[in-house]
């Protein structure tokens, strides 16, 4: 008799290829999470918080509260939900300008400045009537409806979409000119002052793409994105001093709101799969890591321009990235050296992510939701959350793969009732599945199936922690 334990599961690894070791990865898998030391659970839940104002666009924070813009000069801070802690920024340009009907959605929130109120807002919003990009500068709330108070930053430049805090500098980029426009560490409505603020010529580093789609931090440095390439620049207050460091050329997106600061390294979604930039430890350089290529034939499925929206949580020591209703959960337990790729199945699409206090919450149309590991149903849902994986198939070296074994039981320790489905030789034998009830003990079930490579699927509803499962054989044949 032999037994083939699965434990330890290395999440996701979808690539056409096995080796001779007998790994717990998986080949499929759908809203499950890897936990600390290898173990599976069902993803969180969406758990509805509130109804957001659907005059509202956005999702960031900013002073302790969860914040969104309307489009009116009236900061809403007195009738927003404060049991959500949600509080909404008016914006407005002096006089009457109303900006009801001008806004398409937020794409970038920064903070400069404290008052007495807590810190500064500025963001960036697109306009729906032109196209354009305007920059605002949250500093006081406005005193009444009536009043349209001006946050509008008035520009040297006609801004791109691309905006980043780094060295008390709000950074952006001038795609008609190909700069990186910086402005003064006192006012970040400042963008000309001699010796405070000025522009960088970031076009002549370029080779390939010349518009800056997007901006990141790696390591302290500025991380300049093109579609193709990445430049990494010192900045500090002072404008002498900012100087390139780097050129990563092929190493670009073309998403780059799923551009993350993960430990120090800038994680993203890239035309080729998901990329990390990190330094090499013997010449301090920065160095490229392929780290999607376990799960390349999903991500190859994404359509150029779609919205990639990412996060990364400290918390959950997750890297989030969403695309519409799909979610790519990188899961990250530095100490352990552990890393895996799991896929979860949302009901809603995802427009924005935002992290307050160890909890992350997501906006989908104007209902705003928090991650909630609790709950094994989605709120608005009818049914359970229903989660799934297939492992890969095992019986190489360690188990003479030349060898048909004949499974004959299992022994999964799984908290949630499952239906475990025995995989031979590629064959997925439904007709031999069994139903084990969920326990906090392993259980031992009768299982059947024959091959010389030979896995298991699980499937199931609700909560569920997976920390294993044996299986057992005898080897029957070659």
């Amino acid at each position: 008799m032999i037994t083939l334990p699965l434990s330890h599961c290395s999440g996701l690894d979808t690539r056409q290829m096995w080796d001779d070791e007998d790994r717990w990865n998986l080949d499929t898998c759908d809203n499950v999470q890897i936990l600390p030391g290898g173990s599976l659970s069902c993803r969180p839940a969406l758990v509805k918080v509130c109804d957001l104002s659907s005059s509202s666009f956005g999702l960031y924070v900013r002073g302790s509260f969860l914040r969104a813009v309307v489009a009116s000069g009236q900061s809403l801070q007195i009738t927003a939900p404060f049991g959500s802690g949600v509080v909404y920024d008016g914006i407005g340009r002096g006089g009457s300008f109303n900006y009801t009907g001008k806004i398409d959605k937020v794409v970038a929130a920064e903070t400069f400045g404290v008052g007495s109120a807590g810190p500064y807002g500025y963001i960036a919003i697109l306009r729906a009537d032109n196209g354009l990009v305007e920059h605002h500068w949250i500093k006081d709330p406005p005193v009444s409806s009536a009043t349209y108070l001006s946050t509008y930053v008035s520009l040297p430049f006609t801004p791109g979409r691309a905006l980043l805090k780094i060295q008390k500098k709000m950074c952006a980029d001038d795609p008609a000119n190909g700069y990186l426009r910086h402005c003064s560490p006192l006012d970040p409505t400042d963008w000309t002052t001699t010796g405070l603020a000025g522009f960088e010529a970031a076009l002549q580093f370029v080779n390939g793409a010349r518009e800056i789609v997007g901006f990141g931090v790696h390591r302290g440095t500025l991380a300049v994105i093109y579609a193709d390439a990445v430049q990494l620049w010192h900045m500090d207050p002072a404008p002498a001093n900012i100087l390139p460091l780097e050129v990563m050329a092929g190493t670009g997106t073309g998403y780059p709101r799923s551009a993350v600061n993960v430990y120090g390294d800038l994680h993203y979604l890239g035309d080729s799969g998901f990329s990390s930039l990190g330094t090499a430890r013997d010449s301090g350089q920065a160095n490229y890591t392929d780290i999607g290529d376990v799960i390349r034939t999903l991500t190859a499925a994404i359509a150029a321009g779609a919205l990639a929206v990412a996060l990364f949580s400290q918390r959950r020591s997750q890297y989030l990235c969403a695309v519409g209703a799909t979610v790519y959960c990188f899961s990250i337990y530095p100490k352990a050296n552990e890393k895996a790729w799991t896929t979860w199945t949302l009901p809603v699409s995802v427009e924005a992510m935002a992290e307050l206090a160890g909890v992350v919450y997501v906006r989908s149309a104007n209902v705003l939701y928090r991650l909630d590991d609790t709950v094994g149903r989605d709120s608005g849902v009818a049914t359970d959350i229903a989660w799934s994986w297939r492992s890969r198939e095992l019986g190489g070296k360690a188990r003479n793969s030349a060898l048909i074994k004949s499974l004959h039981a299992i022994v999964p320790q799984c908290t949630a009732s499952a239906t475990w489905t025995p995989v031979c030789d590629g064959r997925t034998l439904t007709a031999a599945r069994v139903t084990i009830p969920g326990g906090t003990r392993p259980i031992r079930a009768h299982f059947t199936g024959s091959g010389r490579r030979v896995a298991v699927s699980c499937s199931g509803t609700g909560l569920m922690r997976c920390d294993g499962v044996v299986l057992g054989a005898e080897v029957c044949g070659v």
